[in-house]
């Protein structure tokens, strides 16, 4: 419900205003490398450098919920 992730939100005010620079500075880096890289080589390695990323999150995460 809205009152409900007002009061999460609320409650977590610094943390969240702290994500959403690091966002804001993301959505800034992707912008410079569409407007400085027409060939789009700079936004290819950065989105493999994410999915390596997301992957290896996702191992941690098979890992810890399917433990060998």
């Amino acid at each position: 419900t809205p009152s409900m992730w007002r009061e999460i939100i609320s409650g977590n005010r610094k943390e969240v205003l702290l994500a959403l620079d690091a966002l804001a500075g993301q959505i800034e880096e992707i912008k410079q490398m569409l407007t400085k890289d027409p060939s789009g080589q700079a936004l290819e390695s950065y989105l493999t450098r994410a999915r390596t990323i997301r992957k290896h999150f996702q191992e941690i995460i098979d890992n810890t919920a399917n433990p060998k």
